[in-house]
């Protein structure tokens, strides 16, 4: 909260930031349970309904699968790098 104060921005003013950047989309339907703990496979199924490019996580049982459908299941670390990679180039 304090970081958000000194940079006099609000919960609301955070939230319909976050508003603006989501887009809502339906979920895919798994024909079965995939991974070792079943709250993972809502996580498996946002991103595929999403058409996701990468699962970014820090969920031991979904690190292990590594991917999921040809999706990318990284740690945030690895997903920094990835971004910092394929960020172009300020000027």
């Amino acid at each position: 909260m304090r970081q958000l104060r000194a940079r006099s921005v609000s919960i609301d003013d955070l939230l319909d930031g976050y508003i603006e950047l989501v887009e809502m989309v339906p979920p895919a339907d798994l024909s079965a349970a995939v991974a070792g703990d079943p709250d993972d496979d809502t996580v498996l199924a946002a991103a595929l309904g999403g058409r996701a490019d990468l699962i970014v996580s820090g969920d031991a049982h979904l690190l292990n699968m590594k991917h999921y459908q040809n999706i990318p299941i990284v740690p945030v670390v690895d997903a920094v790098k990835r971004v910092a990679r394929d960020a172009p180039a300020r000027s």
